[in-house]
């Protein structure tokens, strides 16, 4: 179920901190430790160093998995059946340069299941989300967060006050030419001074490190 909402910014303060993939874990363990219906899995790709997570609500057994790699799919189309969820959404953080997406590939191992990306990619997809959606998957569900720089169509998703997104590091450079560089700099600067007035205002609530 997606949802559109208007989020205003001192709410968005509370819920957005700039973390690298070990805090990603660290935060996201914490948050299943305190939510007992809650699962959630960090899957890797050594060859693309890609990260896929996977998260489901454990009683209404339903599953989003975020940045999936072809050449994974069917490790995790059979890693999903036989943690016994239902895959409703596959999801990208971004439009990939360094490795193609499993979505297509996990669409037709696990019927029912949609393609998610964001709007600004210009990438094909079933749902397209901007800046503040809502993707609910169970009780559960994740806010999109627009955050340009690595690519125009970065998105970071948020679940329980937690950002999740492998790019929300926002670091300098032009690992590949998707965008014309002075426009990606430009967009990790603007990016980077939110995100940074957002972790001073977050940091009240949770742990920022």
């Amino acid at each position: 179920m997606l949802q559109k909402v208007s989020l205003p910014m001192n709410k968005l303060a509370k819920s957005l901190c700039v973390l690298n993939k070990v805090h990603h874990v660290r935060l996201m363990s914490a948050a299943v430790n305190q939510e007992h219906n809650f699962f959630f899995r960090q899957l890797f790709d050594t060859v693309s160093s890609t990260y896929t997570y996977l998260l489901a609500d454990k009683r209404t057994r339903e599953a989003v998995l975020i940045d999936p790699v072809l050449e994974h799919a069917e490790r995790d189309a059979i890693l999903i059946n036989e943690l016994g969820f239902k895959l409703i959404y596959a999801m990208n953080t971004h439009m990939h340069a360094d490795h193609v997406t499993g979505t297509g590939m996990l669409k037709s191992l696990l019927p029912g299941t949609r393609s998610v990306i964001g709007k600004a990619s210009g990438a094909q997809a079933d749902v397209h989300l901007v800046d503040g959606d809502l993707v609910r998957f169970g009780e559960y569900q994740l806010q999109a967060a627009a955050t340009p720089g690595h690519t125009n169509g970065c998105l970071t998703y948020i679940f329980n006050q937690q950002p999740l997104s492998r790019v929300a590091r926002l670091q300098g450079g032009s690992s590949h030419p998707i965008v014309q560089v002075s426009r990606q700099q430009r967009g990790i600067i603007n990016s980077s001074v939110q995100c940074k007035a957002l972790r001073r205002d977050a940091c009240g609530s949770i742990r920022c490190v």
